[in-house]
């Protein structure tokens, strides 16, 4: 495995925890994804390899503030939001002239399916805004709601190296979607059996990213996770039942 990837294991997971301890800290001062170090991590070495110019974002976020400042040679960064008041808190947060943040309501409410996650009828404003924009994308991060009918939507706004980029790929619903790229490479995290799936129209995502490296580290990762943490967790835990969340791998 490679005592330098195991060293950058513990790093991820040891910001992992420090980030759940201090939530409230890192949220006011230094808002990061919502996401693992190790999916972050993904992601920052498919921006450094990829240099997209223009990146698509559906569901607005920390990421929305974070990845924009990693992206060499971005132009445009559009993140379409559903929820006004998400969307009126990301707007005092952001404040890089590159990225756009636009608000476009559901069609309709409560909003339907798995999750209330919302339909394509529910909210075919926000997942057909961008074909509006007259642009085509090189990076494509699906993260908010409707994401079936985005990851449809997509396919007409992709670039000729565009990449689509799902989280939350484990779930039975997305994929039908996620199959009908004729590209795809998903990353599975053994520690709790969260996916994120990477999409291509006319590019193979394993070309832009270190499959064999991301293997390795996960494998680690899992190392660290069972045979370091697990001396520690279930007792601490037992102890002190709120400490569950420091050890929250979402």
């Amino acid at each position: 495995m490679g005592k330098g990837n195991c060293a950058l294991a513990l790093r991820l997971i040891a910001f992992d925890r420090a980030r759940n301890t201090f939530q409230w800290l890192t949220h006011r001062f230094a808002p990061y994804p919502w996401m693992t170090s190790f999916e972050r991590y993904i992601v920052m070495g498919l921006l450094a390899r990829q240099r997209p110019a223009t990146c698509l974002e559906w569901g607005s976020g920390y990421s929305t503030k974070y990845f924009p400042r990693f992206s060499d040679g971005l132009t445009r960064w559009v993140a379409v939001e559903h929820d006004g008041k998400w969307y009126a808190m990301m707007r005092g947060l952001i404040k890089d002239p590159r990225v756009e943040l636009v608000y476009v309501p559901p069609d309709r409410e409560p909003l339907s399916g798995p999750g209330g996650e919302g339909s394509n009828e529910d909210l075919r404003r926000y997942v057909e805004y961008p074909k509006g924009l007259g642009t085509r994308f090189d990076l494509i991060l699906v993260d908010g709601r409707a994401r079936s009918a985005c990851m449809e939507a997509a396919h007409g706004l992709l670039s000729d190296r565009g990449i689509v980029f799902l989280h939350d790929a484990q779930r039975d619903y997305y994929r039908a979607a996620v199959e009908r790229y004729p590209y795809s490479y998903t990353f599975v995290d053994q520690r709790n059996g969260k996916t994120i799936s990477l999409m291509g129209d006319m590019v193979d995502p394993r070309t832009l990213i270190d499959v064999a490296h991301i293997e390795s580290i996960a494998r680690c990762v899992m190392v660290v996770h069972n045979d370091i943490e697990g001396l520690v967790r279930d007792r601490l835990i037992r102890l002190l039942p709120t400490t569950k969340e420091i050890f929250n791998d979402c």
